[in-house]
């Protein structure tokens, strides 16, 4: 018997529901890449291995904006499909869209950026996705 699945025999794959020491285990795992993507920028920089960038401007806004988007869907949005996304797989897409945020901001790092405009990436994604904590509901 699979202990991922409920205990009624007749439930399909699309009514997987997880323990909650499973789902807090996913959480922790996509909390715990925010962080790696932190360590790894902070390497990166104090090694000196990204060179300056130049332009990055209108990438900054553009990034900075499908963060917002991002943000807004996984707040706002999401919510209302709840009922179409069974199981986990409505966490998951919240946690995905809030690791986009953190990844937005890695791009940014190695194209050149700031590590402070780096860690503010990073500040949000970690805040957000820390927001969609798993909880008994």
């Amino acid at each position: 018997m699979n202990p991922l699945k409920e205990q009624n025999p007749q439930s399909s794959d699309d009514s997987i529901a997880l323990s909650p020491a499973v789902l807090k285990m996913l959480w922790g795992a996509m909390v715990f890449s925010i962080v790696v993507y932190g360590v790894v920028g902070y390497i990166m920089v104090s090694r000196n291995a990204i060179p300056p960038g130049k332009q990055l401007d209108i990438l900054l806004y553009v990034l900075g904006g499908l963060s917002l988007l991002v943000t807004f869907f996984a707040t706002a949005l999401a919510p209302r499909f709840r009922h179409k996304l069974p199981g986990i797989r409505f966490h998951v897409l919240r946690w995905v869209l809030s690791e986009t945020i953190a990844i937005f901001g890695l791009f940014l790092l190695l194209s050149g950026g700031s590590f402070t405009v780096f860690s503010c990436f990073l500040g949000w994604s970690l805040l957000l996705i820390l927001s969609f904590a798993p909880t008994r509901k």
